[in-house]
């Protein structure tokens, strides 16, 4: 398994070769798979597989929750010091008769891109995220805080949604707050830990750097990132 970096530099690395020797470069390009997925707008941490015995060990991770992923996020509004557990279901979206839609997922028409809360109507499924408060602070001149969220399941949109039903949502979300004036939407898969198979290659945690140091005014800081993991 390799981030997203170091997958980079090897296929570059093979491409050369495949001028020279013809062919392997092109055909290593074309045995990446995805264990699992970021949102589009979400930086970070990506797992690849390079061979489907390898993408096999680590989707069994993801499915059985024994992947640790941890995201940094920035969003509005000062959370409470003690943070948030955060215990309610993601379910699809539901179109109501007359409303717009975006991106719709179902071939009906019935569904679109968005998630939401799930309720006795829509059940959707289970979803848990702890958040760990980090640091308050300002951006773009609007109260903010930094934090650490630990998803124990994996629903798409799941850190998003729940953040802003909680109404902290994260800044340069549009499509959960409307936010347009952000750069990006301040959401960072920070740190990935996977136990694979020793005769793969063990216990691997790979970290992509922190992007929001030394971005808010007035910081305060809470907790320091590494005490918060432990």
């Amino acid at each position: 398994m390799v981030t997203v970096e170091k997958l980079a530099a090897q296929i570059l690395l093979e491409d050369k070769a495949n001028d020279r020797e013809g062919g392997q470069g092109e055909e290593a390009a074309k045995t990446i798979r995805f264990p699992h997925r970021l949102d589009f707008a979400t930086s970070g941490v990506l797992c690849i597989g390079l061979s489907r015995r390898a993408t096999g060990a680590a989707g069994k991770l993801f499915e059985s929750r024994s992947a640790c992923k941890e995201y940094l996020a920035i969003c509005y509004g000062r959370v409470a010091r003690e943070g948030m557990k955060i215990d309610k279901p993601i379910a699809n979206r539901l179109v109501k008769e007359g409303e717009d839609f975006v991106n719709p997922t179902g071939s009906d028409g019935t569904k679109d891109f968005r998630m939401c809360i799930g309720d006795v109507n829509n059940a959707g499924r289970d979803a848990f995220t702890e958040v760990v408060v980090l640091s308050w602070g300002k951006y773009m001149g609007k109260e903010v805080t930094k934090v650490l969220l630990l998803p124990k399941t994996g629903r798409r949109h799941q850190l998003r949604v729940h953040l802003a039903d909680a109404g902290h949502p994260i800044v340069g979300d549009y499509t959960y707050c409307g936010d347009g004036e952000a750069p990006r939407m301040m959401l960072h898969a920070w740190r990935l830990t996977m136990k694979l198979p020793e005769k793969m290659c063990g216990k691997q945690v790979w970290i992509a750097d922190d992007p929001f140091k030394e971005l808010l005014e007035e910081e305060e800081t809470v907790k320091e990132l590494e005490a918060a993991t432990g």
